[in-house]
């Protein structure tokens, strides 16, 4: 059904070779896993399998990056809710974390040759996002050493808050130009003579006629989805279903 959207079946016509295809594909297997992550019970598996699928999709493209923070924020958002065992949503948190970490480490040494393996680089796989990956693995597992008691989402906002801050804060100190992007040491000629001119490195946000047009066709299926997974959502038989639909 996702082919059906013009800007995918455009990257995936027949004798097209195209990454975004397989990201697409690595897109749905990975929010099938948060699907099962956001039922009862939070298991595991879907966990582990869902850290590996993020990992695969920043190893195509760190343009990945942007449907791994909505899918990490629904678990995230599971793990604030308190409806659950907050210790079985912090050891689902912990093992996605752990899966993710070890899926970049092997991409990046089968990436890169040993001689590379500490180049910065923003635009693709390097040391810049095994780091990302390595922080947010050693806050999970502050996480998990930290005594927060079930119901208690302000102790668990403010432990979050606090360990993103501090992460945050090492990483840019790390790497200066973390927040510019992907293509922050692209060349400004480069940049001016192709980069500006590739489809989907336009803004988002139409400021012409054609834009517009373009706009609206990208948006596409997303018109008929919204109204239809909200009035799901609304009338799901509690929050935790809800919260699926949401997704």
């Amino acid at each position: 059904v996702l082919l059906l959207a013009p800007p995918i079946l455009n990257y995936s016509a027949l004798g097209r070779a195209d990454h975004h295809t397989l990201i697409f594909l690595a897109i749905m297997l990975a929010l099938g896993a948060a699907l099962r992550c956001l039922r009862p019970g939070a298991r595991l598996a879907p966990a582990l399998a869902l850290g590996g699928l993020i990992g695969f999709g920043l190893w195509l493209s760190i343009e990945f990056a942007l449907p791994a923070a909505l899918l990490c924020g629904m678990l995230v958002l599971a793990w604030l809710d308190g409806d659950e065992d907050l210790r079985a949503r912090t050891r689902q948190l912990f093992a996605l974390g752990a899966a993710l970490l070890a899926t970049l480490t092997a991409a990046l040494a089968i990436e890169r040759a040993p001689g590379a393996w500490f180049a910065v680089e923003y635009d693709k796989l390097s040391i810049v996002h095994l780091t990302v990956a390595g922080v947010g693995f050693l806050a999970l597992s502050a996480l998990m050493a930290l005594p927060l008691k079930p119901r208690a989402p302000l102790r668990q906002l403010e432990a979050l808050g606090a360990l993103g801050l501090l992460g945050g804060a090492v990483l840019l100190w790390a790497f200066p130009l973390l927040l510019a992007g992907p293509m922050a040491e692209v060349d400004p000629l480069m940049r001016r003579l192709f980069v500006d001119r590739v489809v989907e490195m336009q803004p988002l946000w139409p400021n012409s006629l054609a834009r517009a047009e373009n706009f609206i066709r990208h948006l596409g299926l997303v018109l008929i989805a919204l109204p239809v997974t909200a009035g799901l959502a609304t009338r799901a038989k509690d929050r935790r279903e809800a919260r699926l639909w949401a997704l």
